[in-house]
């Protein structure tokens, strides 16, 4: 699992690949640090031990984020009206 190109091309998430047939993103820690030029967002599944908000930035890089936080809020409220 860690050794997946996946697991390798974004080390901040690790596909879990569950005893189901579907693999889930998770996250293991949060960004300390808001990030700027975001383009998109998911959420991880629920099934997930820390939740969290993966946040796509311009780039293309993706950053696990605390739902809680005040600027993943706002980002999130933000893109949802562009949508």
């Amino acid at each position: 699992c860690k050794d997946s190109p996946a697991a390798r091309a974004a080390p901040h998430l690790l596909p879990a690949l569950c005893s189901y047939n579907m693999p889930t993103e998770c996250c293991f820690k949060h960004a300390q640090k808001p990030i700027r030029h975001i383009q998109n967002f998911y959420e991880t599944p629920s099934d997930c031990s820390l939740p969290a908000v993966v946040i796509v930035a311009a780039s293309g890089a993706e950053v696990c984020a605390d739902p809680k936080k005040p600027w993943v809020k706002r980002a999130m409220k933000k893109l949802r009206r562009k949508k």
